[in-house]
């Protein structure tokens, strides 16, 4: 008796560039549909965390941001962009330890422009991660069943970089 193995297919869906806050669910339900596909129960929809937050609203412009002493202390020991330390504290629940990422990149160990097709887009611009995550995918989940009927799951991932290059985590599931 033959057994055939299950086969896994895998397709990019081609968004849109997403300039801010958008309807999701139904940006990946009409491109997934444009393209010819159809979801099925049991599909894994993969999604990056900047994307969610972009759709979500969650962009903040560093230029707007008024360091913390404390922010400012932790900025002139690792280097970081004083705002940027102040938003890390704003959206963090405790600080382990800051990485000297502009003496990496100074000394060059760490090339940041490697990970981005247009850097040069991007300056002063950061997204935020949800604060629920697994509730954010789950809202994604449900809406994608709402306008498909069909049960898929939903992983939101984000992109963590080392010395040793990077790799997609997931953050969020449903």
């Amino acid at each position: 008796m033959f057994i055939q193995e299950p086969s896994v297919e895998i397709y990019g869906i081609r968004l849109p560039i997403i300039e801010g806050k958008c309807d999701l669910v139904k940006l990946i339900v009409d491109s997934v549909r444009e393209q010819g596909l159809e979801f099925r129960d049991g599909d894994i929809i993969v999604l990056t965390c900047k994307l969610v937050s972009k759709c979500l609203g969650l962009l903040v412009d560093i230029r707007e941001i008024k360091p913390s002493p404390r922010a400012l202390r932790i900025a002139s020991r690792s280097g970081l962009d004083p705002r940027f330390v102040e938003l890390v504290l704003r959206e963090s629940d405790g600080l382990l330890l800051a990485i000297p990422v502009k003496k990496l990149v100074d000394e060059g160990i760490v090339n940041l422009y490697e990970f981005s097709r247009n850097p040069e887009l991007a300056p002063n611009i950061y997204s935020i991660t949800p604060r629920n995550i697994d509730v954010v995918a789950k809202v994604l989940r449900d809406g994608i069943r709402e306008l498909t009927g069909k049960d898929v799951a939903v992983v939101i991932c984000d992109t963590e970089v080392s010395t040793a290059g990077s790799m997609d985590v997931a953050r969020g599931i449903s």
